[in-house]
């Protein structure tokens, strides 16, 4: 348990680093090979954290709490308990295909995040612009304004 929570925070971590970082650096800046490699291993990383070391440290953690095919799952108070052992439910759940089911989770979200955190990285120059434009808004006397009212 301790090995999935320390790569799950690792893992947030890092992406959390990329959109901290895409607030600090200019957009109209160019990138350096050697910031272009050291990006490039950053981000190879965070894949390999996240396809990699975050699935395979849960798959641990709950085999470790016996989440095996032997197991069924049938929820609280029994309700979804399949018919084959007496309750309504049409089918039988076991807990390992309850742990597929969230790994294939975990694997959908992070693919979806992915883009929006580079879409996040491509668009830190559009918000500069925004910013310096609601800085540079006249007031109704022609002077710069300083602060709102």
């Amino acid at each position: 348990m301790v090995a999935f929570i320390v790569a799950l925070i690792v893992n947030v971590a890092m992406a959390l680093g990329i959109v901290a970082y895409a607030n600090i650096r200019p957009a109209g800046r160019p990138t350096t090979w050697g910031e272009a490699m050291v990006g490039s291993a950053y981000v190879f990383m965070l894949f390999i954290v996240t396809f990699g070391i975050v699935p395979d440290q849960f798959i641990d953690w709950v085999d470790a709490l016996g989440w095996d095919t032997e197991r069924f799952f049938v929820g609280p108070g029994a309700i979804i308990e399949a018919q084959a052992q007496g309750g309504w439910f049409p089918f039988s759940i076991t807990y390992q295909a309850i742990r597929d089911i969230i790994v294939v989770v975990q694997h959908v979200v992070s693919l979806a995040l992915f883009p929006v955190i580079a879409i996040y990285w491509q668009k830190r120059g559009d918000r500069a612009t925004a910013k310096e434009a609601a800085a540079a808004t006249p007031s109704d006397f022609g002077r710069p304004l300083v602060r709102e009212a």
